[in-house]
């Protein structure tokens, strides 16, 4: 205080330093416009005078001669610690700078209706006044004006302020109330600094850019009234309001700006206008009482970091026309237990929803074409998720999710594609049901979906990806699309409890380990239409006892059948032109072979180990007549026992 009534001193011209051209009475007079005879008025020479009530006259007589008074000089009664009231007449236009700054007793003061503005200090330091009334021409409020009138409790600042100086109000630490008026467009830097006990703000502004609270204490205010006719809140202008705890938004923003509540602890209860199309990022952010919120229908975009750390947030309703939800924008929602996606969304950011500890259902939209990275990160909460994406474009959607825990997953009538790992991990999903529509099947779609007992795909799907049900340990049955023409690389790889397949009819290619390590697999049926069964395909299948080629295959990969042990017959048909290497190693309780198939020396020359691991002296081959010699050169063949087998009687499988 003491700091700023010194500058106020030294800034302008003291009370001791003015000349002036003549006094009367208690005041001393400087003339401004001999012609007009007006002048100002200061303080007079026996500053004793100056106390109490004090009444300046309108006009003053002087050697027969009569002046207007129009001025009150500056630091014209700066410093007068006697002073408890002053009345000022109509006739005064302006008040000077640090005019009644620091008179410590002053209790109020009525500002003339021609005053159009508060200098600079002018009433710095006035420690007792407790009210101000301005009149109806005040346009503007310079620094430092009120600096330091700790006696205040209300302030209300009229419509026609344009501007609020640096500090103009600083340190006014008793102030509960404070009402900013309509045509204010400029507030200074620390114009409201110091305010300790604000609960109450009115705010008439129509439009502020930049943040004209910065520097105020808010973290006492309870009750925030906005005029109606306000457009336009600046940035972060509730933010650190942590006692706030209902806000009502006028209809005419349509802008919920960044930061706008950041950190309203309290705040529970928020009404936004009905025009609201735009949320920018960490609006709510922080706002830890907010247990539910409706998004306006038409807004568009989630931002950044809205809703972050909103921990109470238990409820959101998202609206049709959203499009977009933005990177962290509900991180730390840890009360949040559902959400439901809309249809027009095609974005959602990286970590949207991570944290969010108690949320257990999702619903996902049929737009939807981006993830971020990391969206669901440390939520094991998950039990329910339904998937309505039409066609998502990329693969591992849920990526970094914790997914273990969910027992729903729903697939919509609409979607065309179930993208590449979408539920790969989810140990405890024990049914699912595929639509009829759905085309693709991704690699690795329902890989280690552990509790997947049966699966049924539609005869719309046409494509199943690599390791689609790889690891689906407890998976029975399945009932294949009959429009499928290849099973893929390792499609049901480790399905250990699967015990029987029916191969559809337009199948050509049985690809590498397709059903490699399926323990439980005891029957394998399928059609002439197979031509290709690749490496491994049905590896250490080992409760297969019977195994009857397709009649029209024609390459049987490298370890086909290894370590199917046991395996006691096989029927091999007549076009199999390519067996691979070890193709039926430690087969070991293989008894007989059934062979339509007359094998060519450029074929069976180099030995492959096919049977490696066999006893050939106590397995019986069965051949037909004109492929007795050929056998008997061929490398793998020869140490079997050969019969011949009559042609036109029954052959295994044929």
């Amino acid at each position: 205080m003491k700091k700023l009534l010194l500058t106020v001193c030294l800034t302008v011209s003291g009370m001791a330093l003015h000349a002036f051209d003549f006094e009367v009475g208690p005041f001393k007079y400087i003339t401004t416009d001999q012609a007009l005879y007006e002048v100002s008025v200061t303080a007079g020479s026996d500053t004793a005078k100056i106390h109490g009530d004090l009444v300046i006259p309108a006009t003053v007589k002087y050697k027969k001669k009569t002046y207007t008074i129009r001025q009150v000089a500056d630091s014209a009664f700066y410093g007068c610690k006697g002073l408890t009231s002053i009345a000022i007449p109509d006739s005064v236009t302006g008040i000077g700078s640090a005019a009644f700054a620091g008179c410590e007793r002053l209790t109020s003061i009525s500002l003339p209706p021609r005053v159009n503005g508060v200098e600079y200090g002018t009433f710095a330091g006035c420690t007792a006044l407790l009210s101000i009334r301005f009149s109806d021409q005040i346009e503007y409020i310079a620094d430092s004006a009120f600096y330091g009138c700790t006696g205040l409790t209300a302030i209300e600042i009229p419509d026609n302020v344009t501007t609020v100086g640096a500090k103009a109000f600083a340190g006014a630490a008793n102030v509960e109330r404070l009402s900013v008026g309509k045509q204010v467009k400029r507030i200074g830097k620390d114009a409201f600094s110091g305010l300790d006990h604000l609960t109450w703000l009115e705010w008439h502004p129509q439009a502020f850019t930049e943040n004209p609270l910065k520097g105020m204490p808010v973290k006492g205010i309870v009750s925030v009234v906005l005029d109606r006719d306000v457009q336009q809140l600046p940035a972060s202008f509730f933010a650190g309001m942590s006692s706030l705890e209902s806000v009502t938004l006028p209809d005419g923003i349509t802008t919920i700006a960044k930061r706008l509540f950041f950190g309203c602890s309290r705040l529970t209860d928020i009404h936004l206008g009905s025009r609201v199309t735009v949320i920018e990022e960490s609006a709510f952010a922080g706002c830890t009482s907010l247990s539910s919120f409706v998004m306006p229908e038409h807004v568009t975009a989630i931002a950044k970091e809205t809703f972050y750390g909103c921990s109470g947030l238990s409820s959101v309703t998202l609206p049709a026309s959203l499009t977009t939800i933005g990177a962290y924008a509900f991180f730390g929602c840890s009360s949040l237990t559902s959400v439901v996606v809309p249809d027009e969304v095609t974005t959602i950011g990286d970590l949207a929803f991570g944290g969010c500890t108690r949320l257990a259902e999702v619903t996902f939209g049929k737009s939807l074409q981006s993830i971020g990275n990391n969206t669901f990160r440390n939520v094991s909460s998950l039990t329910a998720i339904h998937w309505n994406v039409t066609d998502y474009p990329a693969a591992n959607p849920l990526r970094g999710t914790r997914i273990a825990g969910v027992t729903t997953f729903t697939i919509g009538d609409e979607v065309k594609q179930i993208p590449a790992y979408l539920c790969a991990g989810m140990s405890g999903l024990t049914s699912l049901t595929i639509p009829f529509g759905v085309k693709q099947i991704g690699g690795h779609a329902f890989a280690d979906c552990r509790g997947l007992t049966a699966m049924i795909i539609p005869n719309s799907v046409d494509e199943l990806g690599e390791y689609a049900f790889s690891g689906c340990s407890s998976l029975q049955s399945v009932a294949l699309s009959a429009y499928l023409t290849t099973l893929s690389k390792r499609l049901f790889n480790d399905c250990v409890s699967l015990q029987q397949v029916v191969v559809p009819e337009r199948v050509s290619t049985i690809d590498s380990y397709a059903f490699y390590g399926c323990l439980g697999l005891t029957q394998v049926a399928w059609t002439a239409s197979v031509t290709t069964i690749a490496d491994h395909a049905f590896g250490y299948c080992q409760n297969l006892t019977t195994v009857v080629l397709p009649q029209g295959l024609t390459t049987l990969g490298e370890g086909a059948f290894q370590s199917c042990s046991e395996l006691t017959t096989l029927s091999i048909g007549e076009y199999l032109a390519s067996i691979g290497r070890n193709a039926f190693e430690d087969c070991a309780k293989l008894t007989s072979i059934y062979s339509f198939r007359v094998p060519t020396e450029e074929q069976e020359l180099a030995c492959k180990s096919i049977f490696e691991g066999v006893d050939k002296t106590a397995c019986l081959l069965y051949i037909v007549a004109d492929a007795k010699k050929p056998y008997k050169q061929a490398c793998d063949w020869n140490a079997f026992k050969t019969k011949v087998h009559p042609k036109g009687t029954f052959w295994p499988g044929y």
